[in-house]
């Protein structure tokens, strides 16, 4: 039982009956926040004696709303706080798939923790292919944000899967292709590919059309410097360097341009070289299960691995947080030790004779 206060100024009361989470208003202003107190004391007094509390008569049917109504409700708030288009898609792909075939008919205010065990469920007997315990936790959390936006904002009375808490993952890291390896699949890739790839390694973009892709020779502010501008929607832009031996590569590239887009396919700009990296990998008779996103990976472990600095990568690779950055340093624990080593050493490099320090005390204090 407590009192809290609307973004608007409302005053309510909140308790707990039956399993849910119940509110009562009183409107705004000093005298709703004392109603609302009193209120609260009385539903304590109520829980004290064992009496039941009576459901709050302005619980508004409205809120009586079915998953797929409180759906397109969250969308609509998201769309207007400027989504872009691609994760409207990718969020309305994500609900359609699995989330509202299952709960999109039920009530919220029905919706208990027997819906998420029965999701689960749901998920790993209609998949068409073996699904991964995290892409199920991940459609569990997704359906879980839709309640905790609704209940915020006084759509539903209560948040059902409130109690849920995503287990924590620990996915093994990547098996990344060594340089010898890496080098390989680009002498057997086309053109293109190996141009694609050439420019992942070197600027450690996100493959995909949100950064590599989107890539135009116009975003190197400054061909001196080089200093290339990654326009990331994701987590916004960035500014990277550029090695000496790749940006004269680039200046090449720059002059032979049709549609002004560092790669492009026969002067058109193009969205994935994902059949052509599959064909480079068979024909380079590469075994490991060897993904674009891998090659990302590379740019961030080799610049750990060499000794660069975390913070500094951090930025060149756009990460928000400094703990996503980290996770390159378990594919460069030589560093540490080299990092250890500088420490200096507090051992004299000249060492007593042996039974020196023990005779000028005239007594043996060895074990």
């Amino acid at each position: 039982m407590s009192v809290h206060q609307t973004k608007n100024g409302r005053w309510y009361c909140k308790y707990w009956e039956d399993g849910r989470y119940y509110k009562k208003y009183f409107g705004r202003g000093s005298e709703a926040k004392i109603r609302a107190k009193e209120y609260d004391l009385e539903v304590k007094k109520m829980k004290l004696r064992g009496i039941k509390v009576k459901k709050a008569d302005n619980t508004p049917e409205k809120k009586k709303l079915h998953f797929d109504e409180l759906a397109h409700l969250y969308l609509d708030d998201k769309r207007n706080s400027g989504w872009p288009e691609k994760s409207i898609y990718n969020f309305k792909c994500f609900m359609n798939r699995y989330i509202i075939p299952f709960l999109g008919h039920k009530f919220c205010k029905e919706i208990d923790m027997s819906d998420l065990v029965g999701l689960k469920g749901y998920i790993a007997k209609t998949s068409k292919k073996k699904i991964s315990p995290h892409s199920i936790n991940r459609y569990i959390t997704m359906t879980k944000t839709v309640f905790s936006w609704g209940f915020k904002n006084d759509f539903i009375p209560f948040n059902p899967w409130e109690r849920y808490k995503k287990p924590k993952e620990r996915p093994d890291p990547p098996v990344l292709p060594t340089i010898d390896e890496f080098i390989r699949i680009m002498q057997c890739a086309a053109p293109h590919t190996k141009w694609a790839l050439d420019v992942e390694f070197n600027i450690g973009t996100r493959p995909g059309k949100t950064e590599l892709f989107k890539l135009k020779y116009t975003d190197v502010i400054d061909w001196k410097e080089g200093i290339l501008l990654i326009r990331s929607t994701k987590t916004g832009p960035r500014e990277v360097r550029l090695r000496r031996d790749f940006l004269e590569r680039l200046k090449e590239k720059a002059k032979e341009t049709k549609s002004g887009y560092i790669i492009e396919y026969r002067g058109r700009p193009i969205g994935s070289i994902k059949t052509s990296f599959k064909t480079a990998l068979k024909r380079a008779n590469i075994k490991k299960k060897v993904r674009l996103y891998d090659i990302r990976h590379m740019y961030g472990t080799y610049i750990a691995k060499n000794g660069g600095d975390i913070f500094a990568l951090q930025k060149l690779m756009g990460h928000l947080s400094i703990g996503t950055t980290k996770r390159y340093l378990h594919h460069a624990e030589e560093v540490k030790q080299e990092t250890v080593n500088r420490l200096p050493s507090l051992v004299p490099k000249i060492s007593p004779q042996k039974g020196e320090g023990l005779k000028k005390h005239g007594r043996d204090d060895r074990i």
